[in-house]
């Protein structure tokens, strides 16, 4: 099995370097890291140049979540990968094998999953559990996606809208795409991952990266 992490940073060092050193620690499998910095001011840049990532690239400004999202999946489109898994610079993993595990239910089901995400303030609609082989999974309407694995075949016929604002509507899109595809969306039980310190944590910690998200069209609080 082949897998890609394709992730968007932007400042806030600090939590690429936590998080995606859980990534590493709790993926259990091999996978190729696909990075995309789009404009930081820290120092960034220089530790991902410094870093073993797959690919890194550099902008000098920020294009937006969808544009950027669109950027990777095209970097990987005939590299043939498996499964696709969008994982932010914020998204703590902290349950062993959750790359791998998830990654092969993804493939076998053909579902778009993620862990159990914690430091959120937004409540999930939730569909109701089920079995997938081997795991409970609880369907949702949509997953937080810190964390999103899907097949890559699934991104051959899908791309994110480049008119979503700079900050947003790329999970919604995803998960409803997949939905009126007749596919199905949910989160596996028994794998926990951290929106890192949370919502609140982070705004407390980067207050301007948040003035910066508001200026730039994100509605907050």
């Amino acid at each position: 099995m082949k897998i890609a992490c394709l992730s968007l940073t932007r400042d806030r060092l600090y939590y690429s370097q936590t998080c995606f050193a859980s990534l590493y620690k709790n993926a259990g499998c091999d996978y190729d890291h696909y990075v995309l910095d789009q404009g930081s001011q820290d120092d960034t840049p220089r530790w991902l140049l410094n870093g073993t990532f797959h690919e890194v690239h550099l902008l000098k400004e920020n294009i937006g979540i969808s544009k950027g999202l669109n950027f990777l999946l095209d970097r990987c489109a005939d590299q043939d990968y498996d499964v696709i898994i969008k994982y932010d610079n914020d998204c703590e993993l902290v349950t062993p094998n959750t790359v791998c595990d998830i990654a092969a239910l993804t493939l076998e089901s053909g579902w778009i999953l993620g862990p159990v995400m914690s430091g959120y303030g937004t409540p999930l609609v939730n569909i109701g559990e089920t079995q997938l082989g081997d795991y409970r999974v609880n369907e949702v309407q949509q997953i937080q996606g810190c964390f999103l694995a899907a097949t890559a075949e699934f991104y051959k016929g899908f791309r994110y809208n480049e008119n979503n604002p700079t900050w947003g509507m790329d999970d919604p899109e995803v998960c409803a795409f997949i939905r009126l595809q007749g596919g199905h969306v949910g989160q596996v039980l028994g794998y926990h991952a951290n929106h890192y310190e949370s919502t609140e944590g982070q705004e407390e910690r980067y207050p301007d990266y948040f003035r910066t998200k508001v200026a730039e069209g994100l509605p907050w609080p």
